[in-house]
């Protein structure tokens, strides 16, 4: 710093030329840095007296110089307080599936499980060839009255209710929807004997047995009745919506037509809930089960339409005679009755390829198959024909009571509903 003042005193020493006239005169008169006469001396004094001036100039930091070189690193201090735990880190993903550990000793046996549904029956086998009919054995009433006239020992004619217009063989009675008793009444097929009246819905006027119980449609009341067959009791009473009809088993669903609005429904045989419903031809009555499909007979459009049990896919609908309002199903063949032209068709059931149209009594409004022939009743006639199921040739026509409406086959006879009799007959 001294150095750098000299540098600084000498450069203004230059530029005043050494000369008095830079500097001001003393109390005297005379210039502080002048002494006459001796210019050494002068000199000298202006160098002091410059120096003194110098000294008091402050100072002028110059620029900081460059950073030297870092130091060593001087020895580690001591360790600081351990600090908190953070935060979880996320579960890592899962570890393999260990062994699988032994087996547990078996436990026992549960309780058997409910008798399932019963399953649909097989359609059956083809017929053997007809044995030659054999002698004609004697008729003893016949011979002791005397009498040489038909003396049917079959057909005898026991009481029900109030216009019976419907029967199902549940394999061992007989039962009768008595439309104007809304009542259903059980007899026993071997005897005719009653076995109890049950009440149902009002005008009941279609019938079916699923294995265990009987089923009703009850017109009025846009129901269906079921009742276990052991006893007649109550199972349920189910709506449809509209008037029903018919009525089929297909092993597992009740079908039901519902004439109304043309449709037929379908409903689970365990607990009466509709399950769907499938569009038909115009004021459908009468159902049969093929064994696959569910066939209905649509009155007023002169047909009848085929639809796939499993899922009700339509199949097909085929033209048969004037007024159809029944079926029957001879293990190959969908027959119809032709209420409105004393006829019969007969349809194939693969395909629905008509078999032939045949002459029976007027108005016939009801079939039955016996496992050989079809039975017809015809309302307005008083009778059934009986033709040979596997050409339609007549085998007989028998008089019954007054306006038969209903068939049913027991596996030994054929049952006939006389509505205006209020009776039934075994054939």
């Amino acid at each position: 710093m001294r150095r750098t003042r000299l540098a600084l005193l000498f450069s203004l020493l230059v530029v005043m030329g050494f000369t008095a006239a830079a500097w001001s005169a003393g109390p005297n008169g005379v210039s502080a840095g002048n002494v006459s006469g001796r210019p050494f001396r002068n000199f000298q004094m202006q160098l002091d007296a410059l120096s003194d001036r110098v000294d008091k100039i402050p100072s002028i930091a110059g620029p900081p110089g460059p950073a030297g070189p870092a130091g060593p690193v001087g020895p580690a201090g001591p360790a600081g307080a351990t600090g908190a735990a953070g935060a979880a880190g996320p579960a890592g993903p899962a570890g393999p599936q260990g062994a699988a550990g032994a087996a547990g000793t078996q436990g026992a046996a549960g309780p058997q499980g409910p008798q399932g549904a019963q399953g649909p029956v097989g359609p059956p086998g083809t017929d053997g060839a007809q044995g030659p009919p054999g002698p004609v054995g004697p008729n003893f009433k016949k011979i002791a009255l005397l009498a040489w006239y038909d003396a049917n020992q079959a057909g005898i004619a026991f009481p029900v209710g109030v216009r019976p217009i419907a029967l199902a063989f549940d394999g061992d009675c007989i039962w009768v929807a008595n439309a104007e008793e809304n009542t259903v009444s059980k007899l026993r097929a071997s005897d005719g004997s009653l076995q109890g009246t049950f009440n149902v819905g009002h005008q009941p006027v279609a019938l079916a047995f699923d294995g265990a119980c009987i089923w009703v449609s009850n017109a009025d009341d846009g129901t269906v009745s079921k009742l276990k067959a052991s006893d007649g009791t109550l199972q349920g009473t189910f709506d449809i919506g509209e008037p029903p009809g018919g009525l089929a088993f297909d092993g597992t669903s009740i079908w039901v037509a519902g004439t109304a609005l043309d449709k037929v429904y379908k409903l689970s045989a365990s607990d009466g809930t509709v399950s769907d419903s499938f569009t038909v031809g115009s004021f459908p009555f009468g159902v049969a089960f093929d064994g696959t499909n569910v066939w209905v007979a649509n009155q007023f459009s002169d047909s009848v339409t085929k639809r796939r049990a499993s899922d009700g896919a339509l199949q097909g609908t085929f033209a048969v005679g004037s007024d159809p309002v029944a079926l029957a199903f001879d293990g190959a063949n969908i027959w119809v009755a032709n209420s409105g032209s004393g006829t019969v068709s007969k349809v194939r059931a693969s395909d629905g390829t008509s078999q032939g149209i045949f002459a029976v009594g007027p108005v016939p409004v009801a079939l039955a198959f016996d496992g050989i022939n079809i039975w017809v009743a015809s309302f307005s006639g008083d009778s059934v024909t009986k033709l040979l199921a596997s050409d339609g040739a007549v085998q007989g026509t028998f008089e019954v009571g007054q306006k038969p409406v209903s068939l049913a086959f027991d596996g030994t006879n054929v049952w006939v509903a006389n509505m205006d009799g209020n009776n039934v007959m075994k054939k």
